[in-house]
């Protein structure tokens, strides 16, 4: 989410006002098997909007301030989570299915423990070893040819050092050897959540 909260040139304020004044729509975000910037931008106005894309991913400033707004954020998003049944269900769900050492059986955005103790430093760190050359992937629709398109990566982008770091390995986790329950109480809750199924083939 820092991504978009400010670089070495611009605030997020003013990554902001700019995309709006495109008429662009600029976002970051992670998941549980990637991280992306998201661009969206009118044609006539491409290339201004990719200045800002570049901007952003290249060049975040990740400045003190900014990391603690957000991981309040975080924090406050989490917190409100366990109210939520559907969410609950899904992350105790996850975690008897792969174990607690699994990525899959980790929630995506951390827990109160683990966002709680992230410092710039490791935002920065992690940016460096990973938002490299090597692990990008450029995915592009709309109304731009691929050689106006090659060239405006390549000009903005075709500096971008390509990193060592690869994907992590990680173990399969063992399959269930028989049926179990899990059941987590949640008093007051308005709804149940019912989950049941077990592991798939792994897709590589």
């Amino acid at each position: 989410s820092l991504l978009v909260e400010g670089t070495t040139t611009r605030t997020g304020a003013e990554i902001a006002a700019t995309a709006s004044g495109l008429g662009a729509s600029l976002s970051s975000g992670s998941g549980d098997e990637m991280s992306w910037v998201s661009l969206s931008a009118l044609s006539r106005n491409f290339d201004a909007s990719l200045d800002l894309m570049a901007d952003s991913v290249l060049r975040p400033r990740f400045a003190k301030e900014d990391v603690r707004r957000v991981q309040k954020q975080v924090l406050a998003s989490i917190q409100a989570s366990r109210a939520q049944p559907r969410t609950v269900a899904r992350l105790a769900f996850a975690r008897e299915l792969f174990g607690e050492n699994h990525p899959y059986g980790l929630p995506a955005a951390g827990t109160e423990q683990s966002v709680g103790a992230l410092v710039p430093r490791h935002v920065k760190g992690y940016h460096r070893a990973w938002w490299h050359a090597g692990n990008a992937t450029f995915v592009v629709a709309g109304n731009v040819s691929r050689e106006a398109l090659q060239a405006a990566l390549e000009s903005r982008f075709g500096g971008w050092r390509r990193g060592r770091t690869t994907r992590q390995e990680v173990v399969v986790p063992a399959a269930p050897t028989g049926p179990r329950v899990v059941f987590v109480e949640q008093p007051g809750a308005v709804q149940s959540v019912l989950r049941i199924g077990t592991l798939g083939p792994a897709r590589v």
